[in-house]
């Protein structure tokens, strides 16, 4: 995602950690229900509405984003789904805009370890919908030195996507990143995919549908740019207009939604 837009007003081990005490500037916070973990079977964690917070606001988002995030844009299911739903009325950068944003900042975290959404993504002129996470740093550390990874993001159509990691900058950078754009023959808004990050110490590798898109070490960076062994957090939104996908137009959905299915992680990884 572009890097602009995940820096204005809030931002986003094996272990799990509960980042306790975050201090992103949160413009919309929706009360947790519960902290307690909810393993399954297999070990693994589904993020259920407990983790995850709703962010709220305009502005732009630091990407001169059109849409208003709002509560009533996201809605949970008692079965750890979840949809994010984006209204456009108008066309062009006076379209008025409303969708959603949520985040596990403060409420989960990992460092190592499998963590998969299965979800449909809509398409659109102007739309953006992304599956990232944000390292916990963001605070004391700001972007892009804490670090960014962007599972998937499909700026207006969904038969391509793009897979990045972002990091601090070396010398006189803003920021370098570390991308692959993928082309689909079936357009990923037909079904629903698995989107999944596998990370662990020196690594990140990044499926859809298990077929590696993106795989990523250390050694291609050095240590000193590699941010990607500390506590992330994660991200699901669905943005609208802005400098990278552009204002919607009279093609546009007047309503569009990311549908989650699950968001599950596995502690430890199979590389």
């Amino acid at each position: 995602m572009n890097t602009g837009r995940r820096t204005a007003l809030r931002w986003t081990g094996l272990g799990v950690v509960a980042a306790a005490g975050a201090t992103l500037p949160l413009l919309g916070r929706r009360p947790a229900e519960s902290l307690r973990p909810a393993p399954t079977e297999d070990g693994s964690l589904l993020l259920g509405r407990d983790r995850w917070t709703v962010q709220t606001g305009a502005g732009g988002w630091g990407n001169h984003e059109l849409q208003t995030y709002t509560e009533s844009a996201v809605r949970f299911t008692d079965d750890g789904g979840i949809r994010i739903t984006a209204h456009v009325r108008g066309s062009g950068p006076e379209a008025v805009c409303t969708s959603g944003r949520i985040t596990t900042a403060g409420r989960f975290s990992f460092t190592e370890g499998t963590l998969t959404a299965r979800m449909t993504l809509p398409e659109g002129q102007g739309l953006l919908p992304a599956f990232w996470l944000l390292g916990d740093g963001l605070a004391s550390a700001g972007w892009p030195a804490c670090g960014e990874i962007d599972v998937v993001e499909t700026p207006n159509t969904s038969d391509r996507s793009v897979h990045t990691l972002h990091g601090k900058k070396a010398h006189k950078q803003l920021a370098w990143h570390l991308g692959n754009t993928v082309e689909w023959a079936t357009p990923l808004s037909r079904g629903h995919h698995e989107y999944t990050v596998k990370r662990r110490p020196g690594r990140v590798v990044i499926l859809v549908d298990g077929r590696v898109v993106l795989d990523r070490t250390r050694s291609e960076l050095g240590p000193k740019r590699w941010v990607f062994d500390e506590p992330f957090h994660v991200l699901l939104s669905l943005a609208v207009g802005g400098d990278w996908p552009g204002p919607p137009d009279a093609s546009t959905p007047a309503t569009s939604v990311l549908a989650v299915d699950r968001v599950r992680f596995t502690p430890g990884v199979e590389l």
